[in-house]
Order: structure tokens, then sequence, then C-alpha cells
């Protein structure tokens, strides 16, 4: 089974709700992922995991959720603006 791999850009060390450390991800096109099962209670470590991952240069894409943040390049490549505008008409926002 082939990996589903996703370019990095850029890596940062960020707090979650639960005030714990994780990774944040970004591609070329300004996609942003998460890792729902990576957070550490010490930044040195998420650091070093972030670190890990901006050697590699790419991620498992099938372990990682993806948010696109308004404004970036994705945003307008994916269509979410269509998709924002159809699921107003729809009722679902």
């Amino acid at each position: 089974m082939e990996l589903f791999k996703i370019e990095v850009d850029r890596v940062n060390v960020t707090t979650n709700y639960n005030n714990r450390f994780v990774a944040i991800v970004y591609d070329r096109e300004g996609r942003c992922y998460t890792h729902h099962d990576a957070s550490f209670a010490d930044y040195a470590i998420a650091k070093e995991f972030c670190d890990k991952i901006a050697d590699r240069g790419y991620l498992n894409g099938d372990l990682w959720d993806c948010s696109i943040p308004y404004g970036s390049l994705a945003w307008i490549q994916d269509g979410m603006e269509e998709r924002i505008i159809q699921d107003e008409k729809d009722g679902l926002l």
C-alpha cells in the first residue's frame, strides 16, 4: 500500500484546547494539517517531533486532519468559496 504523501512547506509548534503542545504542518498551498493523536506536555518533545517532520519533508496524509485557511491559495484551488455559498443555499450553515 502506497502512502498518501503530503509535501511539507513549514512546521510549527502550537498549543491545543487542552494546553498541550501539538505540531501544525502546512503544505505549499497553505493547507493546515494536525495530527489528532500527537500532543505533548513538554515543548521540547513537540519541537523534536516537528523537526523530524521537517527533516523528512513529507507526512502521511492518512494520519493527519486537514483544514483550509481562508485566503490561502488552497482555499481558491479547492473551491472553498463555492462550497460555502452552496452550503449557505442548502441551509447547512
